[in-house]
């Protein structure tokens, strides 16, 4: 069996474990930040499952979950540094080097689960600006996570319009947060699992949660009313392999990863678009007796909502070019891939559901 050795083991041991027979059994170790359980848990899982398939069993994965190798922001530098062979990024964590793969975390995106996935995946695979930004940090991009749609969470407060934010007191995060503070919210910035307690203490009004995470971290004990904002997505979230690892792996082998990677986006998209109508569906019902109302915001207003977090576009632009790269032609290339998969999902609907 094949192992990659930590840098500490350095230079002969990989040597010699590259120089195995095609045929030696090859685990490759995965740093994941979160727990095994829960649907991100069940894709990469899934993930693992079909790379030994594909593989007849050559190629493994062996997980090392709750961040046991490093943390979330730790992750992109660890594996290109080959502390780990493999792991799962987010972009917000390593802004800086992550620029133009950002573009997932912008309010621009569809709000389908799906057709985010795939838009996310074929600009991450044929975008040179994005490819570039992978080669730098020595890791090729495999796969995609989401985080699906924004939604809020509040207590004793209804926001159906724009101008309903002003005043608000808001826990939120990213470029979201951003645009909820131009229109008025004040927002807070702190962990979703403290989020509860701030609302059932009245620190906060609302939460920005997603649906599947109300109910994970039972958002609905302590606010009663869901506002289905569908706006966007978190989408700078990745899985990566190091590239000194992939480019000396057979062919055959690489293939099979870059396939399952494909995969993974419909699993992803069909675990995560499950976990939100089942969320909404059992809160709505009542769970432990605390029951939610849903109110779906405006078309008319979403739109505005839109509009207000273009500006935020700018500096995204403006840090992407100063890098070295093309922010006009990512933004084109992404709403592009958006229309053609949005095109796709209307035409055929999902790939589990054809």
């Amino acid at each position: 069996m094949r192992k990659f050795a930590p840098p500490a083991a350095a230079g002969l041991a990989a040597a010699i474990a590259f120089a195995a027979a095609a045929s030696a059994e090859t685990v490759l170790r995965y740093t994941e930040p979160s727990v095994n359980r829960g649907e991100r848990a069940s894709a990469l899982n899934w993930f693992a499952a079909d790379v030994a398939r594909r593989t007849n069993g050559a190629l493994k994965i062996n997980f090392f979950w709750g961040g046991a190798l490093m943390d979330a922001r730790s992750s992109l530098k660890g594996v290109g540094d080959r502390a780990a062979e493999m792991g799962s990024i987010v972009g917000s964590y390593t802004a800086r080097e992550m620029l133009p793969y950002n573009v997932g975390d912008l309010p621009v995106g569809s709000s389908d689960v799906w057709v985010g996935l795939r838009a996310m995946y074929e600009l991450a695979t044929t975008s040179p600006d994005l490819g570039k930004a992978f080669d730098a940090a020595n890791v090729v991009y495999l796969s995609n996570f989401t985080t699906t749609e924004v939604q809020l969470i509040c207590k004793n407060r209804v926001l159906s319009k724009v101008e309903d934010f002003k005043g608000v007191k808001i826990r939120s995060a990213g470029f979201y947060g951003q645009v909820m503070e131009s229109l008025g919210a004040s927002v807070l910035r702190f962990s979703g699992t403290e989020a509860n307690r701030a609302l059932d203490a009245g620190t906060i009004t609302c939460n920005h949660n997603y649906l599947y995470g109300m109910r994970i971290l039972r958002d609905y004990e302590a606010a009663k009313d869901i506002i289905k904002l569908d706006w966007g997505q978190h989408l700078a979230w990745a899985v990566i392999v190091n590239k000194d690892v992939f480019g000396k792996l057979p062919a055959d082998q690489q293939k099979a990863l870059r396939e399952a990677g494909s995969a993974m986006v419909d699993k992803v998209a069909e675990l995560m678009i499950g976990a939100n109508d089942n969320a909404l569906a059992a809160m709505k019902a009542g769970i432990d007796g605390h029951k939610v109302n849903v109110h779906e915001f405006p078309a008319a207003e979403k739109e505005k909502l839109l509009k207000a977090g273009e500006k935020y576009f700018e500096d995204w632009k403006s840090k992407t070019n100063a890098a070295g790269y093309s922010a006009d032609r990512i933004l084109a290339q992404y709403r592009a891939h958006i229309d053609k998969y949005e095109a796709e999902r209307k035409a055929k609907n999902y790939p589990w559901k054809r």
